[in-house]
């Protein structure tokens, strides 16, 4: 479903599809919070939710996700600090969090994340 014009919140509706592997929202008009039910989707390993609107936090619920592999919520509007969780990621290959207004420093940990070999997290704010 990336960039094919959805726009307002993420539908709640996807949270009933909890054993997809992929979901890829990006380049929409996506708005409003990362919402809670994607952390319960336990096999999610691609989660791409960039070039949207999406506001607030990112969720510190996200370090759950333990099969996640790529992250990608650049080119969004969020705010807060980089959760400290993101580091229970083991798995995670590729980070992506740039262009948002995060603010803070980049939690060490993150650092320690043996197969993270793409990172873009560095933002005007940060």
């Amino acid at each position: 479903m990336e960039g094919i014009g959805l726009s307002g919140t993420i539908p709640t509706e996807l949270g009933r599809l909890t054993n997809i592997e992929e979901l890829n929202l990006a380049g929409n008009n996506l708005s409003g919070s990362i919402p809670m039910f994607l952390f319960f989707m336990k096999n999610l390993k691609f989660l791409m939710l960039n070039g949207n609107g999406l506001e607030q936090n990112i969720p510190s619920e996200l370090g759950e996700v333990k099969k996640l592999l790529h992250l990608d919520l650049s080119m969004n509007k969020l705010t807060g600090s980089i959760p400290t969780e993101i580091s229970k990621l083991t798995s995670l290959d590729e980070l992506h969090l740039n262009n948002n207004m995060l603010t803070g420093s980049i939690p060490q940990d993150i650092d320690n994340l043996q197969f993270l070999r793409a990172r873009k997290y560095i933002s005007a704010q940060i």
